[in-house]
């Protein structure tokens, strides 16, 4: 029968810098939490302000295309009609 696998041991350093490293990302990301809760009704209106900005320019991009395929099926018939 085989040995059961022990994981590395760290040294003492080495666990150290990583419980600061982590203590440090902690912080940073309940900071960064925090502000955006903080200013979370501003953000949600420029949210808001964009989403119906893409919509309002998609919509008028679809009636863009429309219209262009509405020529251009106009201008087909007149080619087709002048062959006859």
């Amino acid at each position: 029968m085989r040995e059961p696998i022990t994981p590395p041991q760290l040294s003492p350093e080495v666990k150290q810098f990583f419980e600061r490293f982590i203590q440090v990302v902690t912080a940073t990301v309940r900071a960064i939490v925090q502000a955006v809760a903080k200013h979370y009704p501003a953000f949600r209106v420029i949210v808001e302000r964009e989403i119906a900005r893409r919509k309002r320019i998609a919509q008028l991009s679809y009636r863009k295309k429309k219209s262009q395929a509405k020529n251009w099926r106009k201008w087909h018939k007149r080619g087709r009609r002048t062959g006859r």
